[in-house]
C-alpha cells in the first residue's frame, strides 16, 4: 500500500514557490527515512514549463517514460528530481476521463473562466479517490524539521480508525456564531482518505455530476459572469495590490483592526453600483438579470454562490453524514491527532474577524482569497504608521503612479510605461527595499498591472512584457531578477507568469 502525499497545480508556470514545496517535502521524507513519496499533479499547460525546468539544472531530471511504482495502484507517473531530490509527477486530466463526462465538461469549462479554486477543489477529490493518501494546498501543511515523519501512512490513519465510515478526513475549525455560540466549519485546504478506502468518493462524484447536469446551464452563466468579475479593474486591483495606495489605507486600516463589518462596508461601497452585464440563474431557477458583483454584505461575488455549492456544500454533507461521532468531537479529539505530524497554518487564522453582534467570520471577501492572499495582507497592514517603511511607501507610490498609467493607449504604454519601468527598477536595484518581502509584492503589482492592462490587441502587451523581461535579464538588474527566481540566471516570459500568480 503505498504512502503518498499530492499537490496540484494548473497554469502555464512551473513557479518558484511550488518548487520550494517540492524540494522540501521531498528532502524530508528521504531524511526522515519515510516510505511517503510526494506526487505532484499538474495539468497540460503546467506540465510542458515542468518538464523545461527539470531538463536543465545540477539534480534536476524528468523521466519521460511512464512506469508504475507504486504496486497496487493503476496508476503511472513520470519519476523526477529537483536537486537531488525524487518525486513523482502525473497530468490531473487523466483522472476526469474515469468520471462522467458532465464533470469533465464543467471541469474545463471553469477553467477556461479562471474559475481555478474549484477546479484544485474537484481535482483534490479525484486523485486521493484513486491513490488515496494525503493531499494538501502547497501553503498549507509543512515539515515539522525537529522531529522525523512517519515512516507509512498507517501510522497516521491509525489513529483516525473508525472515526470515518468511509476513510476519509477534512480540516475543521471553531467559530463564534451570533450571540457568542460555539461552531465548527469544515474546510478543505487538505485532505486525508484511508488507501484502504480509494473508490469510496464514487457516490460523491455521482451526486455532483447529478448536480452539474441540473445546473449546468446556471453554472455557465456564472462562469461568465466570472469572467467580468474577475477582469473588473476594481477586482484587479484589490485581487493583487497590497492596498498601499492611499484610497485603500482605510480597507487595509480596517483588515489590520479585523473590523469584519468596516472591512465588508468599505469593499461594498468600492462595487457599488457595478453589475454584471449577463444575467444570472439561481439553483431554483430565478432568473435575475445584470446581477451585482458583490452581495450586499460586500462579502463575495454572488457568481460563487453556485459553483461552491457543488464543490465545497457537497463535500461537507458527505464528509458529515459518514462521520461517526459529533464534530465538535472530531474537531477536539481526532483532527488535532493528524495536526500534530505537522507545522500547518492554522486553519483559525482566518477566523479571527469580529462583526458587531459577536460572531467570528473567515475573511473571504472578494473571490475567497486563501491563504497566500491573507499572507500578503498581513505583510501590507504591518506597515501602517511604521516609519521605517517610509522608503517602501514611497516605492509603492511609484507604483500607483504606474497603475494610472493603465488608461493609455497602447502606443502611450509602448512609449512610457517601460520607460518607468526601467526607472522604478532602477531604484529598487540601486537603492533598496526595506526587505526581500515588501520588494516581492511591490515587483507583483508592478507586472500585474501590465498583465490587466485593456487592449484589443493582447500581442502588443505581450510585447511589453517580453520587453520587461529583456530589460530584468540584464546585469545590472540581477537583485530583481532573484527575486523573481533565485534559482534561474536567466528568467523567462512564463517566469513572469508564474511569479505573479502564487
Amino acid at each position: 500500500m503505498a504512502s503518498l502525499m499530492h499537490c496540484f497545480w494548473t497554469g502555464p508556470s512551473f513557479p518558484y514557490g511550488l518548487r520550494c514545496f517540492i524540494k522540501k517535502w521531498a528532502h524530508y521524507f528521504r531524511k526522515s527515512k519515510s516510505e511517503f513519496q510526494l506526487v505532484v499533479w499538474l495539468t497540460d499547460d503546467s506540465m510542458s514549463e515542468t518538464e523545461k525546468f527539470l531538463s536543465t539544472g545540477l539534480g534536476n531530471k524528468f523521466n519521460s517514460n511512464i512506469g508504475r511504482y507504486f504496486p497496487g495502484l493503476e496508476v503511472g507517473f513520470h519519476k523526477a528530481s529537483m536537486g537531488f531530490n525524487s518525486f513523482y509527477i502525473w497530468k490531473f486530466d487523466t483522472l476526469l476521463r474515469e468520471y462522467h463526462p458532465i464533470i469533465n465538461e464543467t471541469v474545463m469549462m471553469l477553467k477556461s473562466h479562471s474559475y481555478y479554486t474549484s477546479v484544485s477543489n474537484i481535482a483534490r477529490l479525484m486523485i486521493v479517490n484513486k491513490c488515496g493518501g494525503i493531499y494538501t494546498d502547497i501553503d498549507f501543511l509543512m515539515p515539522k524539521e525537529e522531529r522525523p515523519f512517519p515512516p507509512k501512512i498507517n501510522n497516521i490513519t491509525g489513529r483516525l480508525r473508525g472515526v470515518s465510515a468511509i476513510g476519509l478526513f477534512l480540516p475543521v475549525n471553531k467559530v463564534k456564531t451570533d450571540g457568542g455560540n460555539v461552531s465548527v466549519m469544515i474546510e478543505n485546504q487538505c485532505v486525508l482518505l484511508d488507501p484502504h478506502s480509494r473508490g469510496r468518493l464514487d457516490p460523491l462524484f455521482a451526486k455532483m455530476a447529478a448536480f452539474f447536469d441540473k445546473n449546468f446551464q446556471a453554472i455557465k452563466h456564472d462562469c461568465i459572469n466570472n469572467q467580468e468579475y474577475v477582469s473588473h479593474e476594481i477586482t484587479r486591483h484589490l485581487g493583487k495590490s497590497l492596498y498601499m495606495e492611499q484610497n485603500d489605507l482605510s480597507l487595509l486600516s480596517a483588515y489590520k483592526a479585523r473590523d469584519y463589518d468596516e472591512f465588508c462596508h468599505i469593499t461594498s461601497e468600492m462595487y457599488q453600483g457595478v453589475n454584471h452585464a449577463g444575467i444570472r440563474i439561481n439553483s431554483s431557477g430565478n432568473v435575475k438579470d445584470k446581477p451585482s458583483m458583490l452581495d450586499r454584505a460586500g462579502t463575495r461575488h454572488e457568481s460563487y454562490r453556485m459553483i461552491s455549492q457543488a464543490t465545497y456544500t457537497i463535500v461537507v454533507e458527505f464528509f458529515m453524514r459518514n462521520l461517526s461521532c459529533p464534530p465538535e468531537q472530531y474537531f477536539l479529539t481526532h483532527w488535532k491527532k493528524f495536526e500534530a505530524f505537522f507545522d500547518s497554518k492554522s486553519v483559525g487564522d482566518q477566523f479571527q474577524f469580529v462583526d458587531r453582534r459577536g460572531a467570528t467570520h473567515g475573511m473571504y471577501s472578494w473571490a475567497n482569497p486563501g491563504y497566500s492572499r491573507l499572507t500578503s495582507l498581513e505583510k501590507a497592514a504591518r506597515v501602517i504608521g511604521a516609519r521605517q517603511h517610509e522608503r517602501t511607501m514611497l516605492s509603492a507610490q511609484l507604483i500607483a503612479h504606474l497603475l494610472r498609467l493603465a488608461r493609455l493607449s497602447i502606443k502611450e504604454i509602448n512609449d512610457e510605461r517601460i520607460i518607468r519601468l526601467q526607472n522604478i527598477l532602477a531604484g529598487a536595484e540601486h537603492s533598496g527595499f526595506v526587505n526581500r518581502n515588501v520588494a516581492t509584492c511591490i515587483l507583483k503589482e508592478l507586472f500585474y498591472s501590465i498583465f490587466c492592462c485593456k487592449s484589443e490587441k493582447e500581442q502588443m502587451v505581450v510585447g511589453v512584457m517580453v520587453n520587461m523581461v529583456n530589460m530584468i535579464n540584464r546585469s545590472n538588474y540581477e537583485k530583481v531578477r532573484k527575486l523573481i527566481d533565485p534559482e534561474k540566471s536567466e528568467i523567462d516570459y512564463q517566469d513572469l507568469v508564474g511569479f505573479c500568480y502564487i
